[in-house]
């Protein structure tokens, strides 16, 4: 009799209680039911936190098994660490709160485990980003044009062919999102990426990260690659849908300093080894730029503050590069506290 491989699901969420119905019903629908669901709950606010339990003891049922925590601090890159210190299966399924997976998403990520013995990390695609790429760059010229470049600024994502690879810039590579794909990954999301819960025991999230933690997916899962720790899948058969909203994120001066502070890190970290990679990373920052200054200009939204706060987010992350580079993120931490 074959091993029945289980699973648990951690939802860190802050701000999205909206959203994070939706989430935990897709949970609920599964073909192959999840052995526990933790949701870690990184909100202050009294209001806020009741709201959470209550979603939560709502949508538990005896066929899912919901529990609420509450967070250690405000940080995601921490929420998950707890959650899966509390994970008793073999699997750990992590989740953003504003993302809805298809209803058999975890029996096909299951299937692919069974089929690749060695992975130790498989995520699905994003129905959202399918789409958008239909829309914005298949059926439109000038689209192709931006994607063009997009790819070669390397500031966010960067779409080629069968690539999953993270560049120095820390732009994550994503197949074309219009063909059907399953390669191996340097970089696995904690959208909705799932993982050997093992791998804890060599590897954790950047606890140091604070609030939205950003990037802290690429630190982890580039981590794991870097050290060789197993194989990391990205399919496109297991398929999910990401919700747009700015609902729980960090106000826009708060983001993009941290943007710039945990990157410098996080490339310090993992790249920073030849001249051509601090090339890559310093042109990305020029893109990043640019990309801020088309949207004012596409929006008609002059609003030249949003480029002061660019430009402070570089020099602030260049004056403090020395304390970031050994991993002292004390200066954000300074600048933007904890509320």
């Amino acid at each position: 009799m074959k091993k029945v491989m289980k699973y648990s699901v951690v939802i860190p969420t802050y701000g999205r209680n909206d959203f994070l119905v939706g989430c935990l019903q897709s949970i609920e629908k599964q073909t192959i039911k999840p052995e526990d669901v933790y949701v870690i709950d990184n909100n202050d606010n009294h209001d806020y936190q009741k709201s959470v339990q209550e979603i939560v003891h709502k949508c538990s049922s005896d066929k899912v098994k919901f529990t609420y925590k509450k967070g250690l601090i405000n940080s995601g890159a921490v929420a998950r660490n707890y959650g899966a210190s509390l994970v008793t299966t073999e699997l750990v399924a992590f989740l953003d709160d504003d993302v809805v997976v298809d209803i058999d998403y975890y029996e096909k990520i299951i299937d692919i485990f069974k089929t690749n013995q060695s992975a130790v990390g498989i995520q699905g695609i994003d129905r959202a980003l399918i789409e958008s790429f239909r829309i914005n760059v298949q059926e439109k010229f000038m689209g192709r044009i931006f994607l063009a470049i997009e790819n070669f600024f390397e500031h966010t994502s960067i779409t080629r062919k069968k690539n999953a690879e993270v560049s120095p810039s820390l732009a994550v590579m994503h197949p074309l999102p219009s063909s059907d794909f399953q390669v191996e990954s340097q970089w696995i999301s904690t959208c909705a990426g799932v993982f050997k819960k093992d791998i804890f025991n060599s590897i954790e999230f950047p606890k140091h990260f604070v609030k939205y933690s950003w990037n802290e997916y690429v630190f982890f899962s580039y981590s794991i690659y870097k050290k060789n720790l197993g194989k990391m899948i990205y399919s496109s058969i297991p398929k999910y849908r990401n919700i747009p909203t700015d609902a729980g994120r960090l106000p826009l001066k708060d983001l993009v300093y941290m943007s710039e502070v945990y990157d410098l890190y996080i490339f310090s970290e993992l790249f920073n080894r030849n001249i051509s990679d601090k090339i890559i990373f310093i042109k990305s920052r020029i893109g990043r730029f640019l990309f801020y200054f088309a949207r004012m200009i596409k929006r008609r939204n002059f609003d030249f503050g949003l480029l002061k706060n660019v430009i402070g987010g570089f020099y602030f992350a260049y004056s403090n590069r020395k304390e970031i580079k050994k991993g002292n993120l004390k200066c954000y931490n300074d600048k933007f506290p904890l509320d």
